[in-house]
């Protein structure tokens, strides 16, 4: 963060920005440890609060950026005669951020419990050696026909560490679906994050809303912190009651009626040349549909935990993150791109954006169909 803040030309940028996806495989520990803490009673509640400190973040962070760059300009008296700030104006909000990262730090390092099965379970025998020792010397006979058995407690071969997964071992039928809905999931709400903001600012003549930037930030903020109250309510309620594999069905389904929605936000704007009432209608109806869409992530981690062998939850959480990751790299080239060349080839009348991707949808649904039931 501060690297990055303290750059001035483009390679240092790209390093550190590099640096920061690096360091960032905390989401698929996250979701580990989550899933070690929890049972099936409470698993579906926990998961349903990655989604609000996802979107938490998500909204604070562009405050934090928006709020706090340049303040050498915007607070001249306390940070104008400072050098550090008017050489380098975006360093405070990403010291503010890098402040944050730290004090997470803190907190795992101080409160966070070992998860881990095997190294919780040998530092609670390491807690009671001592005692176990004593017993041993206690109650062993010369013939070793004591009531405690005879062999140490710390020279147990469980003691090893567990023998690491091959890949080959992981790509289980279930898995190799639940990898490819992984991926068809990212592509598709990237995309629907790319052209959310280039839909709502074009002009009106390309098809667009032709808000400003103001009003594209007040929507997505509201959608926010919407999103957060629906994954701790209706979100969580729905998946205990349905099931992973049902509602990620119809949570994923719903990007046909947010990418229909668009389309039809298109042809609304064109006929009447503005903004009108029902557009607005329809906006809402789109981000509704998103909204839907957003839980589509907990059931994925909860098939995730039900479907990995033992032993490997770690791993297979790590591939699930790395296949998302990774399609969100390409994934806004891919939706920028089609939303370009229908514009300037008009091709499908500028419709084929949509097209594609509700395409890309349906093939989703075709793997999504195939995801195991519960156990």
């Amino acid at each position: 963060m501060l690297g990055f803040g303290l750059s001035k030309t483009f390679w240092p940028l790209v390093v550190f920005r590099c640096a920061q996806g690096m360091f960032n495989g905390n989401i698929g520990v996250s979701k580990t440890v989550l899933a070690e803490l929890t049972d099936e009673t409470n698993r579906v509640d926990a998961f349903a609060l990655i989604s609000v400190a996802w979107t938490s973040g998500a909204t604070l962070g562009p405050a934090i950026g928006g709020m706090f760059a340049n303040p050498a300009t915007r607070w001249p008296d306390v940070f104008g005669n400072l050098w550090l700030f008017i050489d380098y104006p975006y360093f405070l909000p990403l010291a503010i951020a890098g402040l944050l990262s730290l004090v997470a730090f803190v907190l795992a390092l101080l409160g966070l419990k070992e998860t881990h099965p095997h190294f919780k379970t040998k530092r609670d025998r390491d807690r009671k050696s001592g005692e176990n020792r004593a017993l041993l010397a206690e109650n062993n006979t010369e013939n070793g026909y004591g009531t405690v058995s005879t062999e140490s407690v710390a020279t147990r071969p469980e003691d090893g560490l567990p023998q690491r997964p091959s890949y080959r071992s992981l790509l289980t039928p279930e898995l190799k679906i639940a990898f490819t809905c992984q991926g068809f999931l990212a592509l598709s709400d990237i995309s629907h994050v790319v052209l959310i903001p280039l839909i709502y600012s074009a002009s009106t003549k390309l098809g667009g809303l032709g808000f400003a930037p103001s009003r594209i930030g007040t929507i997505l903020g509201v959608f926010m912190v919407c999103n957060a109250l629906n994954s701790v309510t209706l979100g969580k309620r729905l998946v205990k009651k349905f099931g992973a594999r049902t509602m990620f069905i119809v949570a994923y389904a719903s990007f046909l009626g947010d990418f229909l929605g668009l389309m039809i936000l298109r042809v609304m704007v064109r006929r009447a040349g503005r903004v009108t009432t029902a557009v607005w209608v329809v906006v809402v109806l789109q981000q509704a549909m998103a909204l839907l869409v957003s839980t589509a992530y907990t059931p994925l981690a909860i098939i995730y935990v039900e479907n990995a062998p033992a032993g490997t939850l770690g791993t297979v959480n790590g591939l699930a993150q790395m296949i998302a990751s990774g399609t969100r790299a390409v994934g806004p080239a891919f939706a920028s791109s089609l939303f370009a060349l229908s514009l300037q080839s008009g091709l499908l009348d500028g419709y084929f954006v949509y097209v594609v991707l509700m395409g890309v949808t349906l093939l989703g649904l075709w793997f999504a169909f195939r995801l195991p039931h519960a156990k």
